[in-house]
């Protein structure tokens, strides 16, 4: 029951005139994120900041070496993979073109034209290097006159033919050869003869040259090979 004061005002009326007017009303919850200026970082804030910055910053360095370490790498295995793939190709290049010129000087040293002897030498000196041409240059001369005389010509092609052994760092290989030569003289029917080559080859410039070359057989299209004359056997030593 309330109670009614002298002057007329009951206690819950009393209780509101004299209620303190900075206190708050206990259901209201003041916002802190209001009181805060917008803007201004707060000290703890700051800290925090820096903190992370701090941490932060090794990582990104650490990052950045490793990234370039990686780029660094791929670039120097890179560049060894297309030198070794780049070698590799130019040994199976030269490696072709030895085949190619030692073809090409079997035909060369098989083939005469009684009427173009000037020709047929420069051809064979083309193909020939060493003691091979040492030895056409000498016996040129007498090689033109009896084939003039005889009116011997002969053409060759290459069959088959094959390197057996090479070396890209010295420049030499071997090759066998297999050539069908055909046979022409005044006195005489063409004939086919079958040869087989083996040649030395030695790189001068960028050509590959014979600096040897021996003969393996000879025979003539439908008869039997001729293998080269056999050595005679060495004299048989003192006492026995």
């Amino acid at each position: 029951m309330t109670q009614q004061t002298p002057d007329g005002t009951d206690d819950a009326g009393k209780a509101g005139v004299n209620a303190d007017p900075g206190s708050a009303d206990p259901a209201v919850t003041p916002d802190p994120a209001a009181a805060e200026t917008p803007g201004v970082e707060t000290p703890v804030a700051a800290d925090v900041a820096a903190g992370r910055s701090r941490l932060l910053k090794p990582a990104i360095v650490a990052s950045a070496v490793l990234a370039l370490a990686a780029v660094v790498a791929a670039a120097v295995y890179g560049g060894i993979w297309i030198y070794n793939a780049s070698a590799v190709k130019s040994k199976a290049d030269d490696r072709d073109q030895a085949l190619i010129d030692a073809r090409q000087a079997a035909i060369n040293l098989n083939t005469v034209d009684s009427a173009h002897m000037d020709k047929t030498i420069a051809d064979i000196l083309s193909s020939s290097t060493g003691a091979l041409e040492d030895n056409f240059k000498q016996s040129k001369d007498q090689l033109e006159k009896v084939t003039e005389a005889r009116g011997v010509s002969t053409s060759a092609k290459v069959s088959d033919a094959v390197i057996t052994s090479f070396d890209h760092d010295a420049g030499t290989a071997e090759a066998m050869a297999f050539v069908v030569q055909t046979q022409t003289s005044k006195d005489q029917q063409p004939k086919i003869v079958r040869i087989g080559m083996h040649l030395t080859m030695k790189k001068v410039g960028d050509t590959w040259k014979a600096s040897d070359a021996k003969l393996l057989f000879q025979g003539v299209d439908g008869g039997s090979p001729t293998a080269p004359a056999p050595q005679p056997a060495p004299a048989p030593a003192d006492g026995n």
